[in-house]
């Protein structure tokens, strides 16, 4: 997602052919792309967890129900269950179609958060190089750190206060036609097209509730951006002998810490491990409360 290894590879491609001005222009772009994909990564892998987490226990408490229901109706006289297995309400395809709609976020909402990320880290990246002079100027990995803390920052004010959290349900929530596509497709008897119809309408009010989006997404989401702002500010390249300045302060030019940031950026989108770490009081908690009564 907006992925900056290109425009790296010319600047080291065309080092000697590139003008200062085209160099620092090309720099600009990949500060502008570090700050969105950080938004970006601090939101979605919380937000996919927590996804998931809401209709897994939607689904478990469903099939619970469901088969206590049919053993109870299945006893005999003797109060014992008949032998046998005792198939599940639902079937495998009725489950997998349900469980399907978090892959929106996958294939469609991050797109959608990136264009809402765009503005804000633009902003931000712009008014750090105002602060720095130039994109080519020396600074520190906490400087870097501050900048991006200030982009996170914009952007919660602006998607979980007023309207802007209804424009964020297209990130997290398919529209009606691709719902309905996908039940379609999973060609799902009238009993079990009922069944996830219901199991995705109390999904989207968890979703859709105060609390899931600030108690829990955006709890998450914070507890994600401390430990990433925490690793880049304290980053070993930052305690160096002085960088670029002499200065011995740990200072380097800002166009060497980038790539760095945005290799921290692609580790914590590739390592589920390392939010599942940081959120899992948090999920367990979001877990435990959908499961016993479909509120948060």
């Amino acid at each position: 997602m907006d992925d900056m290894d290109e425009i790296i590879a010319r600047l080291q491609r065309e080092k000697r052919s590139l003008s200062t001005a085209e160099k620092l222009s090309l720099w600009e772009t990949v500060l502008d792309r570090v700050m969105c994909r950080f938004v970006c990564v601090v939101w979605l892998v919380p937000m996919l967890q927590l996804l998931v987490r809401v209709q897994l226990n939607v689904m478990g408490r469903t099939l619970y129900l469901q088969m206590s229901l049919r053993n109870e109706r299945g006893r005999g006289r003797g109060g014992r269950l008949p032998r046998g297995p005792r198939a599940s309400p639902l079937s495998g395809r009725a489950q997998e179609a349900y469980l399907r709609l978090s892959e929106h976020v996958v294939y469609q909402g991050c797109y959608v958060m990136r264009d809402m990320a765009k503005e804000i880290s633009s902003a931000t990246a712009a008014a750090f190089v105002e602060e720095l002079g130039s994109v080519g100027a020396t600074t520190r990995a906490a400087s870097v750190a501050e900048a991006v803390g200030r982009a996170l920052a914009a952007f919660e004010r602006e998607r979980l206060e007023g309207d802007g959290w209804r424009e964020w349900e297209r990130t997290i929530i398919p529209d009606d036609d691709e719902v309905s596509a996908l039940f379609d497709g999973a060609e799902l008897g009238p009993g079990e097209r009922f069944e996830v119809e219901g199991m995705w309408r109390e999904t989207v009010g968890v979703y859709r509730s105060e609390a899931f989006r600030t108690r829990y997404l955006a709890g998450c989401a914070r507890a994600m951006a401390s430990g990433m702002l925490r690793e880049l500010a304290e980053g070993g390249w930052d305690r160096g002998d002085g960088g670029g300045d002499g200065g011995g302060d740990g200072a380097m030019p800002l166009v060497q810490i980038l790539p760095r940031v945005a290799r921290a950026v692609d580790e914590a989108m590739r390592t589920a491990e390392f939010g599942y770490g940081l959120m899992d009081t948090r999920l367990e908690a979001l877990s435990a409360s959908v499961y016993a009564n479909g509120r948060v």
